[in-house]
């Protein structure tokens, strides 16, 4: 008996759960902008990514902070302007609002270290910043939510998280660049595995 009190208690606790238009007998043939259930809050945007631009990683990438990473190919030239037979995957972010970084009065544009069809965890934005390499310095650094180059020449490009980042695998840097940590400055030898999180790093 009580097997069934708590079976019929159930039963009754999802219809209450389940938002009115789902239970009706129209098909819902078209996501709208908004769909509004009990509880339930779907949006439906299209994202412009500009023309001649793809999404790193394919769409499994998602959206961070409000960007989604983006790249293109372009040809390697050497100092009289011919093709070397290289290429090189230049990097960018959109917005919302599909606006890209204006990078135009940079002396050496932002790429990524290497490509990959199935990489869709690097160069995204974590704690508002974000890392990109540097090819001519073959170095690393880091921009902002507005593509201000805030940190420079790091040998190593990690994500940020609770306001540190792991750079050259003993060192912890804060995001204005600065060194709060390092392996080195305590005696200790090893490597950094992973993040700082809850006060706490593995090495």
């Amino acid at each position: 008996m009580k097997k069934r009190v708590l079976s019929l208690l159930l039963v009754c606790a999802l219809a209450l759960t389940v938002a009115p238009g789902a239970m009706a007998s129209e098909t819902l043939t078209e996501m709208p902008d908004v769909f509004q259930g009990d509880g339930v809050y779907v949006t439906a945007k299209e994202l412009s990514i500009p023309e001649g631009w793809n999404v790193y990683g394919g769409v499994p990438r998602g959206v961070h902070e409000g960007f989604v990473t983006v790249y293109r190919t372009e040809d390697v030239q050497d100092e009289d302007g011919f093709y070397t037979g290289g290429k090189r995957y230049l990097v960018n972010w959109v917005d919302k609002n599909g606006n890209l970084f204006d990078f135009s009065d940079w002396e050496t544009l932002p790429t990524l270290a290497g490509y990959s069809p199935y990489d869709y965890d690097s160069y995204n934005f974590h704690d508002g910043l974000c890392y990109f390499y540097d090819a001519e310095k073959e170095t690393f650094g880091y921009i902002d939510t507005e593509g201000n180059r805030v940190i420079e020449s790091c040998q190593y490009g990690v994500d940020f998280y609770n306001g540190l980042a792991l750079i050259n695998y003993d060192t912890f840097i804060d995001k204005t660049g600065q060194v709060v940590f390092s392996l080195d400055d305590v005696g200790w030898e090893g490597t950094i595995m992973g993040e700082y999180s809850d006060g706490l790093f593995a090495y």
